[in-house]
């Protein structure tokens, strides 16, 4: 709506006019850099306050405008979340699926509490709210915290180009349930499976190479999902593309991985786990293999994600710090084990390894 500036009188502040019939409503404008600006503001009726306070108020709402204007804050009065959505979408493409995947979180859970909403009135109880309703229909907590994967970059995206200051989701968290197993005696386990892994699969490099990824703390999908293109044998790392949104994660290779690899004899190029029936597709189910290591081992409990239990609890139980723990597991974000450490994947990851190397093959 169009500001009518003949509807407000001056009241002997510059820069500030106040509403004819509205005593709590104001017009602020003023000109920066050649820019005109006009905001209007209804003050809260304070029983207390004298003309004189609430004169000082506009006074210090108008200095913080100014401020504003001169950092670069876009003065975008009506801009709404769903609008925010669909441009951080634009400028923040990831995978197609992962992409996707955004838009239906965001249409089920987030848009109807605060799509209509303008940036600046969304709040953390309004954050809350949709994570309150979430719990109350029985939804797990991995679940609610898909949401807040989503609104927490797109408000810091908003942020970044000045079109808020604060991030409504930046103190909000979701208390996991403590889901990860305990192993005990992790290092005996870990040798266990290592030399189960080597034993069985001692003609096969294939899945040698397979399951030596999955035990020095790689995911089922970040295995699968590897290529070629993604490994550098001759400097000893490889990476994983789109392991999470926007970021690739690089880690040492160990020499038996390598090894392995370089068994394989293959052309260097697409799916390193290629499926045997279509080469041009990655392996999608491992499972009968998985199902017979863990025969092999006699380990009911064994699993590929099992695997990154035992590594984290075995270096754990060697003293290894927790940020080196937490960048070899691949974690994003520190907090997962530690809240105040941030992570080098790269190093950690050849640390862990020599680590590893002690417990598997002691000298």
């Amino acid at each position: 709506m169009a500001i009518k500036v003949s509807d407000y009188k001056d009241i002997g502040l510059p820069n500030i006019k106040q509403h004819k019939k509205d005593k709590l409503k104001f017009l602020i404008q003023f000109k920066q850099d050649g820019k005109k600006v006009r905001k209007v503001i209804t003050l809260k009726e304070r029983p207390n306050w004298t003309l004189r306070e609430y004169k000082k108020e506009l006074m210090r709402i108008l200095a913080e405008l100014k401020n504003d204007v001169e950092a670069g804050y876009k003065q975008n009065e009506y801009m709404k979340v769903d609008e925010l959505f669909e441009l951080f979408m634009q400028n923040n493409p990831t995978s197609e699926s992962w992409d996707k995947k955004r838009k239906e979180i965001y249409k089920r859970y987030a848009k109807d509490e605060i799509g209509s909403k303008r940036l600046k009135d969304v709040k953390p109880l309004h954050i809350g709210k949709i994570i309150s309703k979430m719990r109350d229909k029985g939804l797990s907590p991995n679940t609610q915290n898909k949401v807040l994967v989503i609104l927490r970059p797109m408000f810091e995206f908003a942020i970044h180009n000045k079109l808020i200051k604060e991030n409504p989701v930046k103190d909000i968290h979701i208390k996991q349930k403590d889901t990860k197993k305990i192993v005990i005696n992790a290092q005996e386990k870990l040798k266990r499976i290592y030399q189960g892994i080597m034993e069985l699969y001692a003609d096969d490099p294939y899945y040698r190479a397979f399951f030596l990824f999955a035990l020095s703390g790689r995911r089922k999908s970040e295995i699968l999902q590897l290529r070629w293109e993604n490994i550098d044998l001759e400097n000893n790392y490889y990476w994983i593309a789109d392991a999470k949104p926007n970021e690739n994660q690089r880690y040492d290779l160990p020499p038996l991985i390598k090894e392995a690899l370089l068994e394989l004899g293959v052309k260097r190029k697409g799916w390193v786990f290629y499926s045997f029936n279509n080469p041009a597709e990655h392996l999608k189910k491992p499972d009968r293999q998985v199902d017979k290591l863990k025969e092999y081992l006699k380990m009911p409990e064994f699993s590929l994600h099992y695997c990154r239990h035992i590594l984290a609890s075995a270096l754990i139980e060697k003293g290894i710090p927790t940020s080196i723990v937490s960048g070899v597991l691949g974690h994003k974000n520190a907090t997962t084990i530690n809240r105040y450490v941030s992570i080098n994947y790269h190093t950690s990851t050849q640390k862990a390894n020599q680590e590893m190397l002690e417990i598997i093959e002691p000298k």
